[in-house]
């Protein structure tokens, strides 16, 4: 039988100014001298498992509540301070009631680059320090395999005719976000595409696109692009943000907000990409192009990249 593969850490690193960190200040401030003890309870438990995460519940709580020595609706208190503070990341706890952190990653996949193999679970990922040859990412895929397979259970049900149309219009709607990304940065490398399709399947294609379009009306460099389009993906999530129209308001009202000066300091107001233009038509996957802003960033880089080439020829002759 073979040997199960280690996931957890012997030990786990802990910075000297711990304590004074803002986030654990406020976490004590909150919930009492104890709190240090329960932070630690807790990622000790995060890096002796799983190593990066740890699914949270009361079996957590009271596990950590009977370590410590204190009351288990002490530690879910701790736990929804810690959370709001940013200790542990929003996003993960809420949809998937896991306790993780980009800081507890990195220091993670730091810890365990002399294994053989580091599996991560590609749902739970916050780090980008996965550029590794004993790194493996698992369910990359299986989310946006798993919601196409129930997609086509439901055009099965409606018939074939429906099934052969809305897989048609499927197919169309992925090239649009895939376009639009290859006009301003060129093609996406392999991570890059999987991403997109992964967040094609989150948030849908045409937000994903205009995701994009804000992109190309901001100096955004494709190594930083799909981090960039993640964000505005998810603060449109979080603000209920779920359609075309619903985006062009909130960046509306965003904008106009910008537009308030400060007291201290004025905030410069962003620059709307075209496609805020209500008279704009948005939908017919066959109709809609690119923004003239998008076209003029690409323009632009392919005018950079000749002119680097010719200076590379100039100098090799």
């Amino acid at each position: 039988m073979a040997r199960p593969t280690k996931k957890g850490l012997d030990y786990f690193p802990l910075d000297v100014d711990f304590l004074s960190d803002l986030k654990i200040r406020r976490i004590i401030k909150a919930c009492g001298k104890e709190a240090v003890h329960i932070l630690v309870a807790l990622l000790a438990n995060i890096y002796r498992d799983e190593g990066y995460y740890v699914l949270w519940g009361d079996d957590l709580a009271f596990l950590v509540a009977d370590e410590v020595g204190t009351k288990e609706g002490t530690v879910e208190e701790l736990v929804r301070k810690a959370v709001q503070v940013k200790f542990f990341d929003k996003d993960i706890f809420d949809k998937y009631s896991v306790l993780t952190s980009k800081g507890i990653q990195n220091r993670y996949i730091l810890a365990t680059k002399e294994r053989k193999k580091v599996e991560l679970e590609f749902k739970y990922l916050l780090t980008n320090e996965v550029n590794r040859s004993n790194i493996s990412i698992n369910g990359r895929n299986n989310s946006v395999n798993q919601e196409n397979n129930q997609q086509r259970k439901v055009k099965e049900s409606k018939g074939n005719k429906s099934k052969v149309k809305e897989s048609s219009k499927e197919s169309s709607d992925v090239r649009l976000s895939f376009y639009a990304f290859e006009k301003l940065w060129l093609f996406p490398n392999e991570y890059q595409r999987q991403d997109l399709d992964f967040l094609i399947t989150e948030y849908s294609d045409e937000l994903v696109v205009a995701s994009i379009k804000i992109a190309g009306t901001k100096d955004i460099p494709k190594g930083k692009a799909i981090n960039f389009i993640t964000a505005v993906l998810k603060e449109w999530a979080l603000s209920g943000v779920k359609t075309i129209e619903q985006a062009r308001e909130y960046q509306l009202k965003r904008n106009q907000t910008n537009k308030q000066p400060y007291k201290k300091q004025p905030t410069r107001a962003e620059n709307l990409p075209s496609w805020y233009d209500k008279e704009q038509p948005v939908g017919d996957e066959k109709e809609i192009q690119l923004d003239a802003d998008l076209e003029a960033r690409f323009e632009a880089y392919q005018a950079r990249k000749a002119a680097k080439d010719e200076d590379n020829d100039t100098s090799t002759t």
